[in-house]
């Protein structure tokens, strides 16, 4: 279910990390306007390469009910490019609570990618794994971002504050959640 996971959309494909994907991973998260609403530091190349394989193992590990990491490519069908990535996981700073993520590289910004991958990877936790409620974080001036929650439905809740000291990058970011549409039917 997570190893093999292959979620379609129109113009994406979105799968779980491979080995092939680090130059491409690398080059994205280190791009100075990419990383500068990614609250995380810039990685190695090393450092991007453990991360590749640790996700392919955790995926190994990952059941419904213990997502311990869901990282997967953001694949481009026309050209076959790594455009992205996109994933699940717990909440750093809150690991109680089910978190979106997603990063897509400077020059594929405003092609509405974001939402599409967003998207499809909503509908799939929501109806695959029937997680009941997912949240995000957001730098406030990033307003593509934030455009791309409202889009999907995601509620404004607040803003990030009095964090231990752990957890200092995520302060002022503003906190957004989604419950799962099926859930609330059943």
């Amino acid at each position: 279910m997570f190893t093999n996971a292959c979620i379609e959309t129109e113009r994406l494909l979105i799968r779980p990390y491979q080995i092939g994907d680090l130059d491409c991973l690398y080059e994205l998260q280190k791009h100075p306007e990419v990383h500068r609403y990614i609250p995380e530091p810039i990685y190695s190349m090393g450092e991007m390469e453990n991360i590749i394989r640790w996700s392919m193992d955790v995926n190994k590990k990952n059941t419904v009910n213990n997502i311990i990491k869901f990282n997967l490519a953001i694949i481009e069908k026309t050209s076959q490019k790594l455009i992205g990535y996109c994933g699940l996981g717990p909440l750093d700073f809150n690991p109680s609570l089910t978190e979106l993520y997603y990063a897509l590289t400077y020059d594929q910004w405003g092609n509405g990618y974001a939402t599409e991958a967003s998207k499809a990877l909503l509908n799939y936790a929501f109806s695959v794994f029937q997680v009941e409620n997912i949240v995000t974080t957001v730098f406030p001036e990033n307003l593509a971002s934030i455009h791309v929650l409202e889009k999907l439905g995601f509620q404004y809740k607040h803003k990030v504050q009095d964090l231990d000291v752990e957890f200092q990058e995520f302060e002022g970011l503003l906190f957004f959640s989604k419950t799962n549409p099926i859930s609330l039917t059943n």
